[in-house]
């Protein structure tokens, strides 16, 4: 089986805009982001990346940048095979110090002498849980602490 390609788009915008211009690029397609400071990276699977689905992207930026002018209205393309990003994600994911006293550990990371006498909690991360990363996991553990 031929792997998928897809294609990216990058989008220069603040983070405070991004999630607004997410649901306007759902509509024409685009079913995956990924979120960063400055910049929106946006996928579509590169057999529905059409001459109409460029213009409404196009027309999409061009509304959004009359209401934000701060937004640049060019983009980048890039063409990406697919893989596993979730298994390459979690492969990346290291050893989480939540707390002053509580470390968040994927099972095949090695603990280092600093985390000798932490409360120890052995979690393999998921998209959904476990890395430790989000502030709702930290207060919550900083709670039980």
């Amino acid at each position: 089986m031929r792997p998928h390609k897809w294609i990216k788009i990058t989008i220069g915008i603040k983070e405070s805009l991004q999630d607004l211009l997410v649901g306007q690029l759902t509509l024409i397609g685009f079913n995956g982001f990924v979120q960063e400071e400055n910049f929106l990276n946006c996928f579509m699977a590169e057999k529905k990346w059409t001459a109409s689905v460029k213009s409404e992207l196009q027309s999409v930026l061009k509304r959004f940048r009359s209401e934000f002018p701060s937004v640049d209205s060019s983009y980048g393309t890039e063409i990406v095979k697919e893989e596993n990003w979730n298994k390459t994600w979690e492969e990346q994911t290291g050893i989480v110090e939540a707390t002053s006293k509580i470390v968040i550990k994927p099972s095949w990371k090695k603990l280092q002498k600093k985390h000798k006498n932490k409360i120890i909690l052995h979690v393999d991360p998921k998209m959904s849980f476990g890395t430790g990363h989000h502030e709702t996991t930290r207060l919550s553990l900083k709670l039980l602490e």
